[in-house]
């Protein structure tokens, strides 16, 4: 049963509290694959990487794939959120591995059936 305080009791978006919920929430999936934004709006997102996971260590938030590290940043700054279908999710951040540039990539969820 659904507990009923949790709603009353949830933390605000945008604070640390829902940002480290967020990222334990992103990394308890394996990922199918990362994708970022193309330049044009036409073309869509690009895959950036095919098998991968999220971690969390030192304070940081890190997306890899095939052991190379595409996406990295301080949770404190992480912006994360789960698409509708519940298959994945978006993370915006300064990105670390890109010199503090702002970046998006979105990770896909391996689907398990249970």
């Amino acid at each position: 049963m659904a507990n009923p305080f949790k709603r009353l009791f949830a933390p605000k978006e945008g604070s640390l509290r829902f940002r480290l919920e967020m990222a334990e929430k992103i990394c308890k999936h394996p990922l199918k694959y990362i994708t970022k934004p193309s330049e044009n709006i036409e073309d869509g997102d690009i895959i950036i990487g095919k098998g991968g996971i999220c971690y969390m260590k030192n304070g940081e938030f890190t997306v890899t794939s095939q052991e190379k590290t595409l996406f990295r940043t301080n949770i404190e700054q992480l912006e994360a959120y789960e698409l509708m279908s519940l298959e994945g999710a978006v993370c915006k951040g300064p990105d670390k591995e890109n010199n503090g540039e702002y970046r998006t990539v979105t990770v896909f969820y391996k689907y398990y059936r249970k």
